[in-house]
């Protein structure tokens, strides 16, 4: 079979049933919001943080990892960092707080976002990555879906986030305003290089429900 072969694409339509979808709700208050929330607690967390020796206090353990290590079946190349690149495989994590426990102007704006929608969701939560940070192509190990909103910088600045899928690559930008809100799946491969970009800050915020079951709310509305 021969393969397909394209230019990257910021079309992301073919993936609405996939794993990435725009909501098409928009935060025109976000900035603004975000700019006067309280003090963060940054975390600085590493790619493979197992390797690095971090708890996470993370109560399951979707991929099999801990269990695979204890019981000697896990290849520890398989979840090495590449100690010679020039990228950090980690972010700065900032936990703000539960959606429904509405305890600052940022969660109770999103709460009113979601609507009715708001008791799928939980925790809220910045990744900020510095000028040499990022992640290499990936699935996350916990929180299948998310909500997830561009924060800064805007434009040519922000370091794409990156989607692949049936040997095609898809781009998410900031380039829209208000900021949008997208709804994706974190087993849908995906990347961030902000090697030699400046500061880049992301929102994101955990679904309870599958991919296909928080989209199904995002349509009917």
């Amino acid at each position: 079979m021969d393969l397909e072969h394209s230019l990257p694409t910021m079309d992301i339509l073919p993936l609405r049933e996939i794993g990435l979808a725009d909501t098409g709700i928009r935060l025109p208050r976000l900035h603004e919001l975000a700019k006067h929330h309280p003090k963060i607690d940054w975390k600085l967390s590493k790619f493979a943080h197992r390797e690095h020796g971090e708890q996470r206090d993370i109560k399951y353990d979707p991929s099999g990892i801990v269990k695979k290590q204890s019981e000697g079946e896990l290849d520890p190349r398989l979840i090495v960092r590449q100690e010679q690149s020039g990228l950090k495989q980690e972010s700065y994590f900032g936990h703000c707080g539960d959606l429904n426990e509405k305890k600052s102007k940022l969660i109770s704006y999103l709460y009113d976002m979601l609507g009715d929608n708001a008791k799928y969701f939980g925790a809220v939560f910045f990744l900020k990555m510095e000028t040499d940070q990022g992640f290499l192509p990936h699935k996350d190990g916990g929180g299948t879906t998310r909500l997830y909103i561009p924060v800064y910088p805007f434009g040519e600045n922000y370091s794409r986030l990156e989607f692949y899928y049936n040997n095609q690559i898809y781009y998410v930008y900031n380039y829209i305003k208000p900021p949008p809100v997208y709804l994706f799946s974190s087993r849908l491969i995906h990347a961030v290089y902000n090697y030699g970009y400046p500061k880049r800050m992301n929102l994101q915020i955990n679904c309870k429900l599958s991919y296909s079951e928080a989209l199904a709310l995002f349509d009917e509305n």
